[in-house]
């Protein structure tokens, strides 16, 4: 389905014009699509080819020349020293200050709560066929975009359909380049497109997912000091960290794990042990939830799941970190619909596809492989994520191939209630900080 789409667009960008309107548009569909096969190469060549077709097209006072006074000497996404910040062919790597929204909540909740459920049910049960957590309603804002709200023309932004398709470029390259490690010129980017957010409902029209995941990137960001500097290709030891916008706040990040001196074996208990530096590697998978995969799925963001566990070598460690959006938009709706009985049920449902997956991909691939709990930071969905992730830890004590990452707790305030704001970021996501819990964690279940 992908292949196809991808030629469909191709096939209409051949034929498509800025006078028209519809060169934009398509292009920005287009590296949507390169995004979902991890082909960020050529989707950053296409936009730089796009921008330069257009060099005096301006959004506000910021025109595509000066995006590409910034990115247009870059020849390799994926060239280890924009990871660095020692590219000499791009501005120099900066620190980011504070945006014009910050820690403002980009995503939209949908507003079905636990006490609606039973008003809404539905007379009859449908049948198994159509159990889901609303498989066909995932796009690409951070965490999964059908919780954000519908195009809405009466919005307020002063920007006409092409400046937002434009703006809309820039938000999307921001989210590609830090996928692929093209860190360094981030920074200057930012400071060049963010005003032009200011008192702009960008989250209520046709460009509110480029302009989410743009957001998060952004503050996640404001949280770095410097690049990576001691990264070094083919020689720096990596966990995978797959996940949807989750990825983004772990992403290049640092842990300390405790391992063997037999590098080909993990920590036991009677084994002289000595500490070695990870880095986290993203692999971001836009939309993604666990019912997405059962089997049988189609869905893009599935899809996109196997490009990036494709891109994982055999023998990695790796951490996933799914389920946020089920608890958010899915599993609620679909017991409201009368599709599960209540909603352990629903979560049992969405728990098992989850494993089984991570089971099937552990083994094939023969991965170390852990379980990252569902973050708490929506007010709203937190009852829902601290069922799900108790029946999900249940689940994984009992696998044989599994680790669960066990510091949910630490991540609630003293009473369990609320989120503990130390690693607040945006109302949606947390930021770095709580990383050294995930390590303390990580280090635990080795010895299991």
């Amino acid at each position: 389905v992908l292949d196809a789409c991808r030629d469909l667009l191709r096939r209409s960008l051949k034929i498509s014009s800025i006078e028209e309107g519809s060169l934009l548009n398509l292009s920005l569909g287009y590296m949507h699509v390169l995004e979902l096969t991890l082909d960020y190469q050529k989707a950053f060549e296409w936009f730089s080819k796009i921008l330069r077709q257009v060099p005096d097209m301006k959004v506000g006072d910021v025109s595509n020349k000066d995006v590409l006074d910034i990115l247009g000497q870059i020849t390799d996404v994926a060239d280890p020293r924009l990871l660095r910040g020692s590219y000499d062919k791009c501005p120099k790597w900066e620190r980011v200050g504070s945006l014009c929204d910050q820690g403002q909540c980009q995503v939209s909740i949908p507003p079905l709560a636990q006490s609606t459920i039973d008003s809404q049910k539905k007379e009859t049960r449908r049948d198994d066929d159509t159990k889901s957590s609303s498989s066909s309603s995932s796009s690409s804002s951070p965490s999964g975009a059908s919780s954000s709200p519908h195009f809405s023309s009466t919005s307020k932004t002063s920007y006409n359909a092409l400046e937002l398709d434009l703006l809309g470029m820039w938000f999307a390259i921001v989210k590609i380049l830090f996928t692929a490690g093209c860190v360094q010129p981030l920074p200057r980017l930012i400071h060049l497109i963010d005003p032009l957010r200011r008192d702009q409902e960008l989250h209520l029209t046709s460009i509110r997912n480029e302009h989410a995941y743009y957001c998060t990137v952004s503050q996640v960001l404001g949280h770095w000091s410097s690049p990576v500097v001691e990264w070094k290709e083919g020689k720096t030891d990596k966990i995978y960290f797959i996940a949807d916008s989750h990825s983004v706040a772990p992403g290049f990040q640092k842990l300390s794990i405790e391992m063997r001196d037999d590098t080909s074996k993990y920590r036991h208990n009677e084994a002289k042990c000595s500490k070695r530096t990870f880095h986290l590697v993203p692999k971001l998978v836009t939309g993604l939830k666990c019912w997405h995969m059962r089997p049988g799925c189609t869905f893009f963001p599935r899809k996109n799941f196997e490009n990036a566990m494709e891109s994982v070598e055999d023998g990695s460690m790796v951490i996933f970190n799914f389920g946020e959006i089920d608890c958010r938009e899915g599993i609620l709706t679909a017991v409201a619909q009368n599709k599960y009985q209540d909603l352990d049920e629903g979560i049992d449902a969405s728990v098992s596809i989850y494993v089984d997956m991570l089971e099937e991909q552990t083994l094939s691939k023969n991965l170390i492989t852990f379980v990252h709990p569902i973050v708490p930071v929506l007010d709203p969905t937190r009852p829902t994520v601290k069922r799900f992730n108790h029946r999900l830890r249940k689940r994984i004590k009992i696998s044989k191939y599994l680790k669960y990452l066990d510091f949910f707790d630490a991540l609630l305030s003293e009473d369990g209630q609320k989120f503990n704001e130390a690693y607040a970021l945006d109302g949606t996501h947390m930021s770095p900080k709580y990383l050294p819990k995930m390590e303390e964690s990580i280090n635990r279940a080795l010895y299991s």
